[in-house]
């Protein structure tokens, strides 16, 4: 076998697969998916690894990797984000790495002993010297578990069911997400730390808020499509977060599934945002408009909002307008003026 710096996408994603992770194709030189529906094509499958790789134009296609999934072991998969945020001028605004430290120092962990896990380096997180800052943890956890932004503190975000990160082989402008050590195991998420992000998840009660039955799925595409046109774009620092969070909800009153959604806002929406959502981010977005906001999907569809007349009653109402002069019509529709 090549040296593992050597390995072309396609042995990548097959290694990853090999340790138990469901891998799909991402754009080449990004991070969004290939696949419209990647939580449930997405594959160990090595057989299919190879066919969708082997494609004229998609070698060079990045590889993301299915975070929630349960292991072999019967826990589930998580992912810990080390975020290093800076702005334009390279300064440190958000230290993920300080965020973790004080985390494990709060609940009385070994920091070092849980950086022993399966780590990976990401582009975004290399110095100029070559050295890193920040990664992927990965875990493994005793639940399925969601996505986080920034719950566990400043920098410090997770990628749980529904999440997926850039994987190991995949490159963003010549710079590569590497594992530090493939023979490293993946330790099971502190039941402290597990705690503290069931802690701030608001629980909601959804009972009442299941997609109405009564939705057209063509129509509902067709109305999706035609607002997203034109739906204005989401600006960073002009608002952007509540605009992507009322595109999403929009979608969800129409009547579009939450995955159809996440699709199409990123296929026909997020290009004129400034800037794009990353997909992890952007998925993020939709699924909370789609858990917490208070009306059901499909709550805004015709279908749903009219009063379907039954066939005899048509009839009926035809009848009456057949054998009504027209000049009592015009009294029934002329309105009041007291």
């Amino acid at each position: 076998m090549a040296a593992f710096a050597e390995l072309t996408p396609i042995e990548h994603a097959i290694n990853a697969a090999r340790h138990g992770i469901r891998v799909f194709r991402l754009h080449a030189n990004g991070k969004s998916a290939a696949l419209h529906d990647w939580p449930k094509l997405a594959t160990s499958d090595e057989t299919r690894i190879r066919k969708w790789w082997g494609r004229i134009g998609c070698q060079d296609s990045n590889i993301g990797w299915v975070l929630g999934d349960q292991l072999s072991n019967g826990r589930y998969l998580l992912a810990v984000d080390i975020d290093m945020k800076r702005d334009a001028e390279g300064n440190l605004i958000a230290d993920g790495e300080a965020t973790f430290r004080a985390l494990c120092d709060e609940l009385e962990l070994d920091h070092e002993a849980l950086s022993k896990t399966l780590t990976q380096w990401t582009p975004s997180g290399q110095r100029p010297d070559g050295t890193h800052e920040g990664g992927h943890l990965f875990f493994s956890t005793s639940r399925p578990m969601g996505n986080s932004v920034g719950k566990l503190g400043p920098g410090l975000d997770t990628r749980g069911v529904c999440g997926y990160v850039v994987g190991c082989g995949s490159q963003i402008d010549g710079r590569s997400y590497e594992v530090v050590d493939w023979t490293a195991p993946i330790l099971e998420l502190p039941e402290a730390i597990e705690a503290r992000l069931n802690a701030v998840s608001v629980k909601v009660d959804t009972a009442d808020r299941k997609p109405l039955e009564g939705t057209d799925p063509a129509r509902a595409l067709a109305r999706a499509l035609e607002y997203l046109k034109t739906a204005p774009p989401a600006i960073q620092r002009h608002g952007g977060d509540l605009q992507t969070l009322k595109v999403a909800l929009k979608l969800k009153e129409i009547g579009i599934p939450q995955e159809q959604a996440l699709g199409l806002m990123a296929e026909c929406w997020d290009d004129r945002n400034s800037p794009p959502w990353e997909h992890e981010e952007l998925a993020t977005k939709v699924r909370n408009a789609y858990v917490y906001g208070q009306n059901r999907e499909g709550s805004g569809a015709p279908e749903n909002v009219f009063q379907v007349i039954p066939e005899e009653e048509m009839d009926a109402r035809a009848t009456i307008t057949s054998t009504t002069s027209p000049s009592t019509m015009a009294r029934r529709m002329t309105p009041s003026l007291l």
